[in-house]
Order: C-alpha cells, then sequence, then structure tokens
C-alpha cells in the first residue's frame, strides 16, 4: 500500500501515517514515515483488510499555515480520493488529521491523502 499526502496541494516533507483498524477488523495498527509527500507499506507492515481510521501526523515545520491560522486554527477537509465526510483535523494546530479508509484485500492499494486548509 502506498500512495501521497498533501496539504494545500504541496507534498509534505515529513510526518506520519497510522492505520489502526475499527473494532471488529482483525489485524494490528500500521503506522509508516511520511518522506517528501509519499509514504509505503510493505506487505510485512501494511495495514490488514478492512475498514480503518487513519491518523495523518504532520511535523510542524513540513507544512506552512500561516501566522493567524497556526493562532486560531483552521479547518481541513480532503479533496479528493473517494468519500471523506468523516475526515477532520484534531484540534493540537491543526498538524493532524483523522480520515476514516476501507483498505481492499489486494494489498497493493494507493491512496492519497490530500488535505486542505479553510478558513472558518
Amino acid at each position: 500500500m502506498s500512495g501521497k499526502v498533501e496539504v494545500d496541494g504541496h507534498p509534505i516533507r515529513s510526518g506520519s501515517i497510522s492505520f489502526l483498524p475499527n473494532r471488529g477488523t482483525s489485524g494490528p495498527a500500521a503506522t509508516t514515515v511520511i518522506v517528501d509527500g509519499q509514504y509505503v507499506f510493505s506487505a510485512l507492515n501494511g495495514p490488514y483488510q478492512g475498514p480503518h481510521q487513519i491518523m495523518i501526523g504532520i511535523d510542524p515545520v513540513a507544512i506552512d499555515l500561516s501566522a493567524d491560522q497556526a493562532k486560531r486554527g483552521v479547518a481541513a477537509k480532503v479533496t479528493s480520493g473517494g468519500d471523506h465526510s468523516g475526515n477532520r483535523p484534531s484540534d493540537e494546530a491543526k498538524r493532524n488529521w483523522v480520515a476514516e479508509y476501507v483498505v481492499p484485500g489486494d494489498g497493493k492499494a494507493k491512496r492519497d491523502f490530500l488535505l486542505q486548509t479553510i478558513d472558518d
């Protein structure tokens, strides 16, 4: 499984992505690093098939928020790549995002997370 992670159209420099199995989904959580906007899981460390909560953590220096946005916080949304009605940023300076995703069973999935900051 692999993909890219962008914020406002720019690849993030560094961060992490975790796939946490939803209740009733078998298998452990899977976490890997994001480097230059890309993440890659191998067959050995990737997420199992089924619904997962996705946690994306972005290194604070890897995202360019204006001082005003960082001070008051911003909202975020995913702009493409499927149904993301549940995607939302966490409250910690909007450097963390939460999404839902159903991992397919073939182990070769490509999934991009295109995040966008929006002023309230």
